[in-house]
């Protein structure tokens, strides 16, 4: 299942403003490379979807993507000391085999 940093958590609860705080991630299909993640707020768990609880957060991922997932780790690489071009919440994963210029998309 998908590993979820500490500061990743501590982002995800301050989107979530006050809100119980779920994340939602996908892979679908896009990008230049044929793949991106889809990562979004969500209000309620999706059945089927599998789920970890981890730093007071809850991340849940669809089916279809857990497998690419599966040694992936979620991250958040802050404005301050990771630079405004590459800041925000990122997903490192190692099973991408290829990735876009602008690191959107990925190839498995």
């Amino acid at each position: 299942m998908l590993t979820v940093t500490e500061q990743a958590a501590a982002h995800i609860q301050r989107l979530a403003d006050g809100a119980a705080p779920r994340l939602r991630v996908r892979v679908i299909g896009g990008g230049c490379s044929g793949m991106q993640y889809d990562l979004q707020l969500a209000a309620e768990p999706v059945e089927g979807d599998a789920e970890v609880q981890v730093h007071g957060v809850t991340v849940s991922v669809d089916p279809r993507s857990e497998p690419l997932l599966a040694e992936a780790t979620l991250d958040y690489i802050d404005p301050l000391t990771g630079g405004l071009t590459r800041s925000g919440l990122m997903l490192h994963n190692p099973k991408a085999e290829a990735t876009c210029g602008c690191g959107d998309s990925f190839a498995i």
